[in-house]
């Protein structure tokens, strides 16, 4: 009778693992929220607070935003005085709403990590971009979140 050996289990762990990670991961829909809206009041904060390069303007962070003179769709458009797009528009509102998922809006870390540690914030890198959960900018950020459906 043969034993089975460590390195035979091991390749068994590893077979299992490749074949979870090649089939498809189920996950929730992305929520879609009025682009109109998010446009008059969630893009001007992200532009200004967050579409640093340091920070958010940049295509390998989980949450990149394109912006006006920063971070585009296009390199070339890097640096100009133009409007971003369409498509440029609805990936950063598809970004923010991917956050959503699974969470409430007050969960969500698009409005945690940028909020003050005294405030109930996590811990951001970029430091306390609103202060108080009064801060305008917030509350709009935080309405839209809620109008995908989030409490």
């Amino acid at each position: 009778m043969r034993r089975p050996t460590v390195l035979g289990a091991l390749l068994g762990v590893a077979s299992a693992l490749l074949a979870a990670c090649l089939s498809e991961p189920a996950s929730e829909p992305v929520p879609e929220g009025d682009l109109e809206s998010f446009a008059a009041t969630v893009q001007p904060v992200l532009a200004a607070r967050c579409a640093e390069p340091t920070c958010h303007g940049r295509d390998d962070r989980p949450l990149a935003v394109y912006a006006t003179r920063r971070f585009r769709a296009d390199p070339e458009r890097v640096f100009l005085e133009e409007p971003i797009d369409a498509a440029e528009l609805e990936a950063n509102a598809r970004n923010v709403a991917a956050f959503m998922i699974g969470n409430r809006a007050d969960d969500c870390l698009v409005l945690r990590k940028p909020l003050a540690a005294r405030e109930g914030g996590a811990r951001h890198v970029g430091g306390e971009i609103f202060t108080t959960r009064d801060d305008r900018e917030y509350r709009a950020l935080r309405a839209w979140l809620l109008s995908l459906g989030g409490s």
